[in-house]
């Protein structure tokens, strides 16, 4: 794979970042899933605890 890199100088900018240390693509759609399947869990305990109190609420 090859990348075409052109670096426009900046004031004040006296190094570039290494790209190795630069998060990919793939981790950075790895942590979109986690965090969409995170808050999916949240809300369904949300919803578990809401119900059950609902329930309790009417016995």
């Amino acid at each position: 794979m090859s990348a075409n890199i052109r670096v426009i100088p900046v004031d004040g900018v006296t190094a570039l970042p290494d790209i190795d240390e630069l998060p990919n693509e793939m981790d950075i759609r790895r942590d979109k899933r986690e965090l969409l399947l995170l808050n999916i869990a949240a809300g369904l305990a949300v919803s578990l605890v809401s119900f059950a109190w609902i329930l309790l609420a009417l016995e």
